[in-house]
């Protein structure tokens, strides 16, 4: 640890700052991370301790209080909305993909459920026929792909993503990364994608074609696709793959999207 030596009292500073290291200190020590939304979110608490505390600033870097404003910051999801997807491989070759979404969610837990319904009926590829107009008594589809790859020589890979009805194109893209390309993981992920609407409109990011089309396929695409909309850089909205593979000899990759902030890591 170390020693911060801030402004004291009667300086409204130096309680403030040591209220907000102290926080964001037991947020860190509980696996959170120091990201912007968690700044902002302490900011927001600090500015409500401050308001209910008063010119008492003592009591503000009280561990009563600390621990008052902390169960509250917790009580802040990262985010209530979107899709996340997990891939796990371990040394035993078992592997798993798992995709989970809240759509847009609703901001309502279901009481005694931990779940928050979605928005999946406004989804136009899972209900074409727009609002109202669900059938009864069927299950509702899912542009969700957690998929496995088993290769013939016992390589397996794990993969998914999150992105609406970018996820197949997504998802599709990277198993041709990988299996027809002959990619490394990382770049079969990173690497720049496509997507196409059913309106017939092409999306396209501009870099890093280099790993997967030389500039004749690059050029020939816009030749083909003359209208695309070109993304300047790799972009959120084409998904974000997250990936697990083990080679037949236990070699383990993992590539974290970094279109979506995805993180992979070997233990």
């Amino acid at each position: 640890g170390c020693r911060v030596a801030l402004n004291p009292p009667p300086a409204a500073s130096g309680a403030m700052i040591g209220f907000a290291l102290a926080l964001l200190e037991k947020h860190v020590e509980s696996g959170g991370q120091a990201d912007a939304v968690t700044l902002a979110r302490i900011m927001e608490r600090t500015n409500t301790a401050r308001a209910s505390h008063g010119t008492a600033l003592e009591a503000l870097v009280g561990e009563a209080v600390i621990a008052e404003h902390f169960e509250a910051l917790r009580g802040h999801p990262p985010a209530s909305r979107g899709t996340t997807h997990i891939s796990v491989i371990d040394a035993q070759g078992n592997a798993a993909a798992v995709t989970i979404t809240n759509g847009e969610g609703n901001g309502h837990v279901v009481e005694g459920c931990g779940f928050m319904l979605n928005n999946m009926l406004g989804e136009e590829d899972l209900n074409p026929d727009g609002f109202h107009l669900w059938p009864e008594n069927r299950r509702l589809s899912t542009m969700m792909a957690p998929t496995l790859i088993r290769e013939g020589d016992g390589t397996l890979t794990a993969l998914g993503s999150g992105g609406s009805n970018r996820i197949r194109t997504a998802v599709f893209q990277v198993i041709v990364n990988l299996l027809e390309r002959g990619l490394p993981l990382a770049d079969a992920v990173r690497a720049a994608r496509l997507h196409a609407e059913r309106c017939g409109t092409l999306s396209l990011e501009d870099g890093p074609w280099e790993e997967v089309l030389p500039p004749a396929e690059k050029s020939a695409l816009l030749d083909a696709f003359p209208q695309a909309h070109r993304w300047p850089d790799i972009n959120l909205f084409f998904g974000g793959v997250h990936a697990v593979r083990r080679a037949p000899r236990g070699t383990l990759e993992a590539a974290g999207d970094p279109r979506r902030g995805g993180v992979g890591v070997i233990l």
